[in-house]
């Protein structure tokens, strides 16, 4: 970026109107919102537009039909007892798989490191579902690939936005399935409480 850019970007900012305390509650140290920190997201329209990668790529899905982009996050959203956590055991399988594997006729890219799976509603049943899928030929590779967390976590989501990634970098995962995001954080009709839960995702 030359002098220029950055003059303009500091006058930008300087612009900028003071965060209001309530949006970041709760967020300490790298995750608090400072001017410096505003800087990084601030890019002409050209370039924001003009200057992206115009392809996908595919975590789920194939050629243009791209059930989850790589990169971002991916809700599985339905009423209850329809099939969200065994779709979401499905996509697991494909992404602790060494090859790539369909689910729902599109295949899943397996993840890179370890996938780190929640299991905060009901783990019981969700270890049942797991046990239909998963079998004692597959614990080498379930004790590789997998981690679980089995019942709430020692944070909620939307007070600690970085808790999510530090669990993950603490088990080695890329991946995290959440099952369920209603689990992660108390009162998520809240407007505040999805606001934070939406910026730690």
């Amino acid at each position: 970026m030359s002098s220029v850019d950055d003059a303009r970007v500091a006058r930008l900012v300087a612009k900028l109107p003071v965060v209001n305390p309530a949006v970041t509650e709760g967020v300490k140290g790298a995750d608090a919102i400072t001017p410096e920190a505003d800087r990084r997201h601030l890019v002409d329209g050209a370039r924001f537009v003009l200057d992206s990668r115009r392809d996908i790529a595919c975590r789920w899905g194939r050629g243009d039909d791209v059930l989850w982009a790589e990169g971002e996050p991916l809700l599985i959203c339905a009423p209850p007892g329809v099939g969200k956590t065994t779709l979401a055991i499905q996509v697991v399988d494909a992404l602790i798989a060494t090859d790539s594997i369909e689910v729902l006729g599109f295949p899943v890219k397996p993840a890179v490191r370890k996938v780190l799976y929640l299991a905060m509603d009901r783990p019981r049943q969700i270890r049942r579902a797991m046990a239909r899928v998963w079998s004692e030929e597959h614990r080498a590779r379930l004790a590789e690939r997998l981690e679980v967390w089995e019942g709430p976590l020692p944070f909620d989501v939307a007070d600690n936005a970085g808790g999510l990634r530090d669990l993950a970098l603490d088990v080695g995962a890329d991946v995290i399935v959440i099952d369920s995001l209603k689990d992660a954080a108390v009162e998520l009709t809240n407007d505040r409480v999805a606001g934070m839960v939406n910026r730690a995702v």
